[in-house]
């Protein structure tokens, strides 16, 4: 939802538009306009498999891009930046081949990400209750692993178990 709103986002002393987005995502060279414009359509913010083909393919961006101009190589620099804050979220829930280990130093850089960007730009970067709901989680995946190692340190734990579906199919 954050990419694709209309208002864009603040990385540094950047503004990130959809329009900004767009316009770099055109240069991955399968990229085209109708699959740009399903990425950034703003109207199903709860689409995830479209959110993280998004977050996949702002890390894809070609670097180096055929401008020259202080402004666009500022909004690649930014995008970029952005690229990595969003699959460093998202890399320990899809890539299964990590380590617990790797996942956790993808949230550690994720949260201490998180917290330099927020305290550059606070709101215009996120908003104040998703900067929360990030370090929450972060903080309680964290926890969650120290009980299960009081618990059972022999015990495999998987983050994809951790959250309320299941009770709620459940007691749905």
């Amino acid at each position: 939802r954050l990419f694709r709103a209309p208002s864009g986002f603040l990385i540094g002393d950047t503004h990130i538009s959809p329009g900004v987005l767009a316009s770099l995502l055109g240069r991955i060279e399968e990229m085209t306009n109708d699959r740009i414009n399903r990425l950034l359509d703003p109207a199903d913010p709860q689409n995830v498999p479209v959110a993280i083909g998004l977050v996949r393919e702002m890390a894809s961006i070609p670097q180096g891009g055929s401008s020259n101009h202080p402004g666009a190589l500022k909004s690649e620099e930014a995008t970029t930046v952005a690229a990595q804050w969003a699959m460093s979220l998202v890399k320990p829930f899809i890539v299964v081949e990590l380590s617990l280990s790797d996942q956790l130093e993808a949230l550690s850089f994720h949260a201490h990400l998180t917290l330099a960007l927020y305290t550059k730009n606070k709101t215009s970067f996120i908003p104040s209750q998703l900067y929360h709901d990030i370090m929450a989680l972060i903080k309680n995946i964290y926890f969650c692993i120290a009980k299960q190692q009081l618990l059972d340190p022999k015990e495999p734990f998987f983050l994809c178990l951790l959250g309320t579906d299941r009770l709620e199919t459940l007691f749905s």
